[in-house]
């Protein structure tokens, strides 16, 4: 079974204003006192120290930058401010939800020997689905409510309902998690004790939440603990009973990440970025009794995340204009007095890019128009010859229960397609990315209109009329001024950055030793004019799809991780968007040729000679496995692979939605059904029964006959 992050537009938004019980009120009390008793005067930068005071058992962090208040945070924004060049707006999230279960029914009976689970990357580490099921209960997420389904009795046993939008779910034992984004107009702001800068009132806000329910009775499902976060899930992931939460939330002045309305301790936020754009708080859970711990990294924006037995991997980007931007500052700054120099560069030293531009500009005032010109094009002319790339940045978390560990970050140039680019192998990250060289260039506007006030007479018509008399008209001339334009002696230039795509397009393979994050192997220039579209490691080998025209797949050997080397690739026609393993010499492709789906065979058995054994293509048709691996259901036993499927009939009939199910036996690819349901987009099987599912019905059908023998509503 796979799972999908549902469509935002699907869900149903709802707000409302939140009343303010009784127990609000408590919890807001308590959570001023805690916050007194942990105040520290703001400081200086300072260190965590391993294993602190509040740590949550958090070490490794001694080489961030922590805060001894949230002032001093904010200070720490307030400056990011001239960087960015725009006023960073307040902001503050609260919000207070009520879960709702039905009743009915009785407990699901044992489950059959044989069921499907998520679709995922690494085995043991499950991922965030809007289906789940045990063998013995399927739980569905659909908009603001969870269903728990009876699969062989095929009834609701319970609804839950969130009163937001469901991401997704996670089932372990009789431990139901939902997690689910809410958004909010909040009432007030949460005040920091002792701080002279408070949060004002917002305007809208959001929140992400996990609900634990103890589902031991599944028509009974009780609320054991929900759990409130300020900010928006980056993803999810699951290990023996304990849920790992990335969240984000924008770096704003006056704002804090807070777990139920309580701010994060400020000694529990670290700066790891120079320029930072978010919040990434990093929380672990454990589902058995509700127990929780965080800490927050201010940190560029996060895109990816991956997850191995024991680590945490968490993406974020740094844009090369920045670089270039920074760079043409230095250049600029050599043509100027030691005194503005020096004043430019401390400026960019601290990210404050667009005060030092303004700083230029105010000085390149003072000059002849020619001679302002002239810096400008020398400048610019040396900043051309320099190169600049995108870099992506894989922050390093070990994990063990609820302990967590930051361990640093490891930077690479491009940017990285999705988690399965990145992949854990003997103590090394294997990072798959897609870069190209980016040129800049310094560009100055003109200025040169200003106003001037002259002396001019006015003249005003009055109108006067008395009760019982004429009316009389008459003018008076009154002295005032107008605004003159005229062209000032030096005009003023607008300084600005521009940069261009250099050269084609690469693609590169490099690997780092985990023990110090340094990269070791490195295979650069694949592809050129290229871009990845799939990867897979398979044991020893690194299996990465590009594309343009034609697709080549090749099989790379990391074996030694300082020398990886490609050992063959096929190019075919269209290209594949998502690699399976289904057997040591066996790799499954879903992509597209033209406008049709095509699966793929690949016998790797001789990675030097990798040999397309069979092909599968239907026309007119689209999959959400392209995009979401969690779609993908296959059963070796019965040699099965089940993905939704929208395809165009040539027919009247028109537009076909369902399950197609594919025989992926003896390296033979067949189309044996598609299992009609509008808008099914997970499929899993139980014994001998396929369960479809959409967001509004579940149909089941006889996995040898493929007939369909049910179906429930999800109301």
């Amino acid at each position: 079974m796979a799972s999908t992050s549902p469509n935002p537009s699907m869900g149903r938004h709802r707000s409302r204003f939140v009343l303010v019980s009784i127990s609000i009120a408590l919890m807001i009390i308590a959570s001023i006192a805690i916050l007194t008793s942990l105040y520290i005067p703001p400081s200086t930068q300072k260190t965590q120290t391993p294993g602190g005071v509040g740590s949550g058992g958090l070490i490794g962090f001694s080489n961030l930058r922590s805060f001894s208040s949230y002032e001093e945070i904010w200070g720490l924004l307030s400056s990011l401010e001239e960087a960015y060049g725009y006023p960073y707006a307040a902001d503050a999230i609260r919000a207070v939800i009520t879960p709702t279960a039905s009743q009915g029914g009785s407990p699901a009976p044992v489950p059959p020997a044989s069921f499907s689970t998520t679709n995922v990357q690494v085995v043991g580490v499950d991922e965030l689905d809007i289906v789940k099921t045990d063998g013995r209960l399927i739980v569905v997420a659909s908009g603001g409510r969870a269903f728990i389904v009876d699969p062989q009795g095929l009834r609701i046993l319970a609804s839950i309902s969130i009163d937001g939008y469901i991401h997704g779910v996670f089932l372990w034992g009789d431990r139901l998690a939902v997690i689910a984004r809410e958004d909010r107009v909040a009432i007030e702001p949460l005040p920091i004790p002792r701080v002279s800068v408070i949060a004002p009132p917002i305007r809208m806000a959001g929140n992400t939440s996990i609900y634990i329910y103890d589902i031991s009775t599944p028509s009974r499902p009780s609320e054991i603990a929900r759990i409130v976060y300020t900010g928006y899930i980056s993803g999810a992931r699951m290990i023996n009973g304990t849920v790992y939460l990335v969240i984000s939330m924008p770096a704003i002045v006056n704002t804090t990440p807070s777990v139920n309305g309580v701010p994060i301790d400020p000694g529990l936020v670290f700066q790891v970025d120079p320029m930072p754009s978010s919040f990434v708080t990093i929380a672990s859970i454990d589902l058995s009794r509700g127990g929780h711990r965080e800490f927050s990294l201010l940190m560029s924006y996060s895109s990816w995340i991956y997850m191995s037995a024991s680590r945490l991997y968490v993406v974020s980007i740094n844009p090369a204009y920045y670089k270039a931007m920074a760079r043409a500052l230095e250049i600029l700054a050599g043509y100027m007095p030691s005194n503005i120099s020096s004043q430019v560069l401390e400026l960019v030293g601290r990210g404050a890019y667009y005060k030092a531009l303004g700083l230029v500009s105010k000085y390149l005032s003072t000059l002849d128009l020619s001679e302002a010109q002239a810096i400008v094009s020398n400048a610019s002319q040396k900043l051309s010859t320099e190169v600049f790339r995108d870099t992506s940045r894989i922050h390093v978390i070990d994990v063990r229960d609820l302990e967590t560990m930051y361990r640093g970050y490891i930077e690479v140039p491009g940017s990285i397609l999705d988690q399965f680019s990145i992949e854990e192998y003997k103590e090394h990250l294997v990072v798959a990315t897609t870069s190209r060289n980016i040129s800049a260039s310094i560009m100055a506007s003109y200025a040169r209109i200003e106003t001037k006030s002259t002396a001019v007479n006015a003249t005003v018509t009055i109108i006067e009329c008395i009760a019982g008399s004429n009316r009389t008209t008459r003018t008076m001339v009154i002295p005032t001024t107008r605004e003159m334009i005229r062209l000032p002696p030096s005009p003023i230039p607008f300084i600005y950055i521009g940069t261009n795509p250099q050269g084609e397009s690469v693609n590169n393979v490099y690997i780092a030793s985990l023990a110090d994050r340094k990269i070791v192997g490195i295979l650069e220039g694949l592809a050129e004019g290229e871009r990845i579209y799939a990867a897979r490691l398979v044991g020893d080998i690194f299996y990465l799809v590009t594309f343009r025209q034609i697709d080549p797949l090749y099989a790379i050997d990391i074996s030694n991780p300082e020398k990886p080397e490609i050992l063959g690739y096929i190019k075919i026609p269209g290209f594949s968007e998502y690699l399976h393993p289904l057997a040591r010499e066996t790799l499954l492709g879903i992509g597209i040729e033209n406008n049709s789906l095509k699966i793929s065979l690949f016998n790797t058995k001789d990675p030097r000679n990798i040999v397309e054994t069979a092909v599968l293509k239907i026309e007119n048709a689209w999959s959400q496995a392209l995009g979401d691996h969690h779609a993908v259901t296959i059963n070796l036993e019965r040699g099965l692979l089940l993905i939704p499927i929208t395809t165009r009939m040539i027919s009247k009939d028109g537009i076909l939605s369902g399950i197609a199910v594919i025989s992926i036996e003896n390296n033979k690819l067949e189309l044996k059904a598609i299992l009609s349901h509008e808008g099914a987009s997970r499929s899993i099987y139980i014994g001998d029964t396929i369960y479809t599912i959409s967001h509004e019905s579940i149909k089941t059908y006889n996995i040898d006959t493929l007939q369909e023998t049910g179906k429930i509503d999800l109301k």
